[in-house]
């Protein structure tokens, strides 16, 4: 946590409209803003993301436990300063009405971080692996990997990475019902009698039994379902007259109140899934952000011209190294530089 306060000071963020805007309190023009922010540098993206994640998680963690937060909070607070003394001047700080919403869930971080009794690495290993409650079951994936559930009625989910799943530990009992916050593609066993619904903050699919994609990290975007198999009934939350049935090769969008599909005409739309990826006459740019969002990570070009070129071929199942180590050699590159947040590819041009 501590060395997230220091990257986000170095990037001069605004505490208070950031604070504002996770809480759901920021206006139009505010959320510009925030988008204006977010688009000026990669890293600003790759920590928006973070933040925004960790926040949905906090909060759902937070309503199964009841826990101390001040005293949590200092505390943590106490280690912070004796870990990095040069962040002795955030205890000065006197949160304002908006500052309250960010120090609030730094709090909840801290109560999770002293229920388990474990360091700051141990919280993001605490929501990767099963958690359990009297009610619920609780799963999430890293930031770096993927993961797969077999749930009580043999249907599978695969977790792309910074995905959430919970269900109830009766699940399949009285209702097939799932949370979602993150993308998943789900194989559904068939169950005329009870439905799978997924369920996401502004919509609801439903099911009786077939193979698609949800996503609800899709910028712009309340929630994305692709169909690969049988048909899905994609709901805005609460308003079931308000619905859409999308068949296999199309995509169902739920945006800013409006549903609406068309065909899907992206080869590697699972390829976060399969690993099979197809580029054919594709600019590096286009290349690079297929890449980023498989790989979960940032991958910018040093020369403009370089991100016009065009490749074509196909990748299966290799890492992020091996295809990047291909790309060089193909274009002739100088050279291509990793860094702790992403990937810089440094050449001139299609040489």
């Amino acid at each position: 946590m501590s060395s997230i306060i220091k990257i986000f000071n170095k990037n001069m963020i605004d505490w208070k409209l950031l604070s504002k805007h996770l809480a759901g309190e920021t206006s139009a023009e505010e959320n510009n803003k925030i988008g204006e922010w977010i688009k000026g540098r990669d890293k600003n993206k790759i920590l928006y993301e973070d933040i925004q994640s960790d926040w949905e998680k906090i909060n759902e963690t937070i309503k199964m436990k009841k826990v101390d937060v001040n005293k949590a909070w200092d505390n943590l607070k106490d280690r912070i300063i004796r870990e990095e003394p040069g962040l002795e001047d955030i205890t000065v700080f006197k949160p304002d009405i908006y500052e309250k919403y960010f120090y609030r869930t730094l709090r909840i971080a801290a109560s999770i971080i002293l229920l388990i009794g474990v360091s700051f690495g141990a919280y993001k290993i605490y929501f990767k692996a099963p958690v359990f409650d009297k009610q619920n079951t609780i799963v999430s994936s890293g930031s770096e990997n993927t993961s797969i559930i077999v749930l009580p009625d043999g249907s599978k989910i695969f977790l792309n990475s910074n995905t959430y799943i919970r269900y109830a530990n009766k699940f399949g009992t009285d209702n097939r019902a799932v949370y979602l916050k993150g993308e998943a593609y789900f194989e559904v066993v068939r169950n005329t009698k009870l439905p799978f619904i997924i369920n996401t903050n502004k919509a609801s699919v439903k099911v009786l039994g077939t193979t698609f994609n949800v996503n609800t990290g899709i910028s712009g975007k309340q929630v994305e379902v692709f169909v690969e198999s049988g048909k899905v009934q994609l709901n805005r939350k609460n308003k079931n007259e308000n619905n859409i049935f999308i068949e296999p090769g199309y995509i169902g969008i739920l945006s800013k109140n409006t549903l609406t599909k068309s065909r899907n005409t992206d080869t590697n739309y699972l390829a976060w899934k399969t690993r099979y990826l197809v580029f054919r006459d594709t600019k590096l740019e286009a290349v690079a952000k297929t890449l980023g969002n498989i790989y979960n990570t940032s991958i910018v070009f040093e020369n403009e011209e370089t991100a016009n070129c065009r490749l074509t071929t196909t990748f299966n199942n290799q890492s992020l190294d091996s295809i990047m180590k291909v790309i060089k050699k193909t274009f002739n590159l100088e050279k291509i530089v990793k860094t702790r947040k992403g990937i810089i590819i440094i050449g001139q041009g299609c040489q």
